[in-house]
């Protein structure tokens, strides 16, 4: 066990420890929940008559994490462009907030990320990823 000289030297070894735990332990956690959220809030509402679905919403590639100090951003950046127009479209942002899309069609929202907030809220499984760092890390957590 370390030895600190003061209180302060003690918040911030503990601050250091909290960091990595969220960094190391969060991000997937987040994602994981994040496509639970998209499968049943955007895909599972219905089934496409007029195009065939790609499902790169739930791309982990397309599912970005950002550490911040003290947390985890994260957002969803599947976009599209048109070959044939050259236009770019925030897929992401379309079917979140609803709008149009292609073709004047017009896109209902279905609001993912609150629902992955929500989730995350209820849940907890990111405050369970960080204990678990934590204790990684030979801290004892409760």
């Amino acid at each position: 066990m370390a030895d600190f000289k003061d209180t302060r030297a003690l918040m911030m070894a503990l601050q250091q420890k909290i960091e990595m735990a969220i960094q190391n332990n969060v991000p997937e956690v987040v994602k994981t929940v994040m496509i639970e959220q998209i499968q049943l809030h955007v895909y599972n509402v219905y089934q496409p008559k007029e195009y065939v679905r790609q499902y790169e919403l739930i791309n982990p590639d397309n599912i970005e994490t950002t550490n911040v100090p003290m947390g985890v951003s994260i957002r969803n950046i599947r976009s599209d462009e048109d070959a044939h127009y050259g236009d770019y479209r925030d897929v992401a942002r379309v079917v979140e907030e609803g709008g149009p899309y292609v073709w004047n069609v017009y896109i209902d929202e279905r609001p993912f990320t609150q629902k992955t907030r929500d989730r995350l809220i209820a849940s907890r499984v990111h405050v369970n990823a960080v204990r678990n760092g934590l204790k990684e890390q030979g801290l004892r957590v409760e």
